[in-house]
């Protein structure tokens, strides 16, 4: 497994870039995927996938 980036402004935001994550899945991809909304899951998606990398969360891009 992969460690966590050790960078300290990583590490202080990286709480927050979670909690905001999880509060974007809860309140979006349900919606979306009740919607059957491809194009805007696929885009939201997109967006965290890249979100998570800038954090060092590689193994976010293994997720399809």
């Amino acid at each position: 497994m992969k460690q966590l980036p050790t960078d300290p402004l990583i590490l202080e935001l990286l709480p927050e870039f979670v909690d905001t994550w999880i509060a974007d899945i809860n309140e979006q991809f349900t919606p979306l995927c009740e919607a059957k909304d491809k194009d805007n899951f696929y885009r939201l998606a997109h967006t965290l996938k890249g979100s998570g990398f800038q954090f060092g969360i590689d193994e976010i891009w293994d997720l399809k």
